[in-house]
């Protein structure tokens, strides 16, 4: 995150120096602009605006204030927009599968995890005919050959809040396992790490790939350890990046922005349907610079590339370079 400040004024300049201040969110599908009104508000008023346009926000966002001094407070607010997440489905990663002639139907799926992004992975994942067998949580993780009890595991970490190991309540036939490494090991086709930074690494993805995984994507933020990811690509697992995988939840916030701009109201099937096609977009641009730039089936790599060029072609067009 950048805090772009162009001249120095006394501490109250934002609030009553100034009328507006600009919020720039960089994303691999474009560049969006928000002008915040200062005059007048008090600070946390105005951070909590940031937060409410940003909430999903994972990559780089640049806030432009037209004064320094701005109290720590504000400046600390505006620093947790990189980490502050709510995730919503996505389906990159059967758009990756769907392209090698692959599908979620009928594979075994390994998520770790328990929060919000490995539950509504696994919905998301059995409503597309995987089944999943294990999720985790930072005590231990569970293994249910016969598939997981998504109810089971709402109850337990919705609305009672308790850990994972409850699950055994519901499935007595599942087991629980201290320690969460050891959820790589179980064999699947798709592991899908959606639980915290370098959870996996170069140990767990050998195991992963000794076990006849195929593809892997990342739900959570840079779950995957660089060890592990060299370990995927060259072994020819089918790899999808956090920042493309998971951006269901930035591409969300920015349909939700867009309804209450044009004062429209989507329906659930409506929202879905153009978060599928956002994502589709993303998993194309991602294959299609791997490829132009000699790196088939890299999308680390086109990833990469294609959200710089997103990002370096917007700044030329607006005469910034």
């Amino acid at each position: 995150i950048r805090i772009v400040l162009p001249e120095e004024t006394d501490d109250l300049a934002i609030m009553d120096g100034e009328d507006y201040f600009t919020l720039i969110t960089c994303t691999p599908y474009g560049i969006n602009t928000h002008r915040i009104l200062v005059r007048g508000r008090r600070i946390e008023n105005i951070a909590g605006e940031i937060v409410a346009i940003a909430e999903a926000v994972r990559i780089p966002t640049y806030i432009v204030i037209p004064a320094i001094g701005v109290p720590l407070l504000f400046i600390s607010l505006a620093l947790m927009l990189l980490y502050y997440k709510i995730k919503k489905p996505r389906k990159s990663t059967e758009e990756m599968l769907q392209d090698k002639g692959d599908s979620f139907k009928g594979k075994t799926v390994v998520i770790s995890g328990s929060g919000n992004v490995a539950i509504y992975a696994t919905q998301k994942a059995t409503q597309l005919g995987g089944k999943v067998v294990a999720l985790s949580d930072s005590n231990g993780y569970i293994h249910d050959p016969e598939g997981i009890d998504l109810d089971a595991v709402k109850q337990i970490k919705e609305v009672e809040r308790k850990r994972i190991k409850e699950y055994l309540n519901y499935r007595p036939n599942a087991t629980y396992t201290e320690g969460c490494k050891g959820i790589w090991t179980i064999p699947c086709d798709v592991a899908l790490p959606c639980a915290t930074q370098n959870e996996l690494d170069e140990a767990s993805a050998k195991a992963l790939v000794a076990n006849g995984v195929k593809a892997v994507a990342e739900g959570a933020n840079m779950p995957s350890t660089p060890e592990a990811i060299e370990v995927f690509q060259s072994s020819g697992v089918l790899f999808g990046p956090a920042k493309a995988a998971n951006a269901g939840g930035v591409a969300t916030s920015a349909l939700e922005m867009t309804q209450n701009s044009m004062r429209l109201s989507w329906t659930f099937e409506e929202v879905d349907q153009k978060l599928q096609d956002i994502m589709k977009g993303i998993y194309k641009s991602a294959r299609d610079a791997a490829k132009e730039f000699g790196m088939e089936d890299n999308f680390v790599a086109g990833a990469n590339i294609a959200g710089f060029l997103k990002v370096a072609d917007a700044m030329k067009a607006q005469g910034v370079v």
